[in-house]
């Protein structure tokens, strides 16, 4: 969940985009909050935090021939087709502290 891109932010919402429980106590000094705001020191404020997401999305595309069916990027393992398909689906990983998604597009 992206949180909103205006109008009033909870630390409860913060906590959940983190992928913590709703009521952990939380600090907007607390160096995961900064990071997700992208204010690495100084005077940090909830609206820093507008439209934030923990989520980080990367695509990655493989073509051409392949000897094996299995990649491996970013040490996550994909299994491949044998050959190069241009009409396959892009292969997603969404990383969060909260864990690894995968997907298609």
């Amino acid at each position: 969940m992206t949180l909103p891109a205006s109008g009033a932010i909870s630390l409860s919402q913060v906590n959940t985009e983190l992928g913590l429980t709703a009521s952990t106590t939380v600090s907007l000094g607390a160096s995961n909050v900064r990071t997700l705001a992208g204010v690495a020191s100084g005077l940090i404020a909830l609206s820093n935090l507008y439209g934030k997401s923990n989520i980080t999305e990367k695509g990655y595309f493989g073509g051409g021939n392949t000897t094996s069916n299995l990649s491996e990027i970013d040490g996550i393992t994909f299994a491949t087709d044998a050959a190069f398909n241009p009409s396959a689906t892009l292969a997603v990983a969404r990383t969060s502290s909260a864990g690894v998604q995968s997907g298609s597009l």
